[in-house]
């Protein structure tokens, strides 16, 4: 099985190596498909960028790949075809975001599509592809290669301790244009999708039993919870705002494009008696700045900023089961309040859509106090599903038999099958 990566090249955030990980992921896949450096440059390519390749290959692999691995090879120089920024910039301009959101939001033309399908085919050359991996939406892609099936690969929502690190192939696209989104955002596709994985995996008793035990270990010498007493004395209720990335390709039209605007909007609409509880970016350490977060305090009391150096490099999940509900724009965190009956609003449309209890602000007012909420049990049947079928830990989603079954499986969903869970 031949395997053609697609590694996104251009720069976003004025972070350069924020797709480093999408290298170290390929080679983990490649390296659970073979460990025969030879074989390895006969079957697989990585497209990527230049300053990416030379990181790769002067960087040892990162502990946490034999952590999920035991036998980890690093893909030959060979193996590694190089797209030039300078190329995509001499057709598209100088944006990065305007070039990632062509392809995210269709908004390209046919003469865009042509240009990318032919320049991209050209780097891989004589090699053809059975199978294309992307870490992000590329049509061009599927343009250059028409009869070859396409997958996306990312991370999983339930990717922090005590979950092991998961991710799962999709065989649709990312965000807004997945398949989970596909399968929840339409009217009663809720309860369709509850129906078709009713039974698959777990019973639901168990999948109560898995929850309330990971919700007994957070709560566990959870460092956040001498503060929730004191915060519940002073608000009426406690609502989880997980930052994201500010104006990436899936950010909603409607929505404030810096983060110091998005905050204020969302402390406003709460209004004084509704605490909201910020957490960084995973990893991020310059997502907020310290001015910024000195004016938010002095100006809106009801603002409480966790500070990612802190305690946790991650605090967002250990929250979660803390607070009345989450806010969230694309956030995995989103699923994390479904899983703890926590109350959901999502602003925007992507693969949380169908999940939330509410679309905006606004309407937060309208649902019932924590202690009266309870997830509805479609959600809880779909949740159960995901944990295992569609996020997959992956140490076990990167062993040879499984990674080969599920790229044949959902190729087929790729190359036209029913968009059906139980394909997957």
């Amino acid at each position: 099985m031949k395997i053609l990566f697609y590694i996104e090249p251009t720069i976003e955030w004025e972070k350069p190596n924020i797709r480093l990980w999408w290298v170290y992921y390929s080679t983990l896949m490649i390296s659970a498909l073979t460990t025969d450096k030879e074989e390895c440059i006969s079957n697989f390519r990585i497209i990527l960028p230049n300053h990416l390749a030379k990181l790769f290959l002067k960087n040892d692999i990162p502990e946490k790949c034999w952590d999920i691995l035991p036998n980890v090879i690093k893909a030959p120089e060979s193996c590694l075809s190089i797209i030039d920024n300078k190329e995509i910039r001499k057709h598209f301009g100088p944006s990065s975001k305007d070039f990632v959101k062509l392809w995210y939001n269709g908004n390209y033309s046919e003469n865009q599509l042509e240009i990318m399908a032919n320049y991209t085919k050209s780097l891989v050359a004589d090699f053809t592809p059975d199978v294309i991996i992307s870490f992000s939406e590329a049509p061009f892609l599927k343009q250059a290669f028409p009869k070859t099936p396409m997958l996306f690969f990312e991370t999983g929502p339930f990717n922090s301790w005590p979950f092991p690190a998961s991710g799962f192939l999709d065989p649709s696209g990312t965000v807004k244009n997945s398949a989970l989104a596909k399968l929840t955002n339409q009217p009663n596709a809720l309860s369709q999708f509850a129906d078709q994985v009713k039974g698959i995996g777990r019973p639901l008793n168990e999948h109560y039993k898995f929850r309330d035990k990971i919700h007994n270990t957070l709560q566990t010498n959870n460092p956040y919870a001498p503060h929730i007493g004191e915060w519940r004395r002073q608000f009426k209720e406690l609502w989880l705002f997980p930052l994201q990335w500010p104006n990436c390709p899936h950010w909603p039209k409607d929505i404030p494009t810096t983060i110091l605007d998005l905050v204020c909007h969302i402390l406003e609409e709460l209004g004084p008696e509704r605490a909201l509880i910020v957490t960084p970016i995973p990893y991020s350490i310059d997502d907020i700045s310290l001015e910024t977060r000195k004016y938010l305090e002095q100006s809106y009391p009801n603002f409480i900023f966790i500070n990612v150096n802190s305690i946790s490099r991650s605090p967002t999940h250990l929250l979660v089961p803390l607070c009345d509900g989450i806010i969230s724009i694309y956030s995995n965190a989103a699923l994390w309040a479904k899983l703890f009956d926590r109350k959901l609003v999502v602003l925007g449309e992507n693969h949380t859509t169908g999940f939330a209890d509410a679309l905006s602000l606004q309407s937060i007012e309208e649902l019932p106090p924590i202690k009266d909420y309870k997830t509805p049990e479609e959600i809880d049947i779909i949740i159960n599903w995901l944990i295992g079928n569609y996020y997959i830990p992956l140490n076990i989603l990167f062993r040879k038999n499984i990674l080969t079954r599920k790229i044949k499986k959902l190729s087929q969903i790729s190359l036209g099958a029913p968009l059906n869970p139980q394909n997957f």
